[in-house]
């Protein structure tokens, strides 16, 4: 059997501990949480969608929830 690595990420800095699929109409995704204190938003393809990072009150910038279903 021949491995072929096709595309590496760097999700979190710790273990991911829980992983939950988005599954709207018009969008697809995954959601990790993580030891590290953020959650993630991604595409299936593992494009990074957003941050929370539980440490900070801050809001990310880059933030972004693709979907018009309410």
């Amino acid at each position: 059997m021949l491995n072929i690595q096709v595309r590496e990420i760097k999700a979190h800095s710790e273990v991911i501990t829980s992983l939950q699929v988005i599954n709207l109409d018009d969008f697809k995704g995954l959601t990790t949480c993580s030891k590290d204190q953020q959650i993630r938003n991604w595409t299936l393809e593992f494009d990074l969608m957003g941050i929370i990072n539980m440490k900070s009150e801050r809001r990310d910038p880059q933030w972004k929830f693709v979907t018009k279903q309410k």
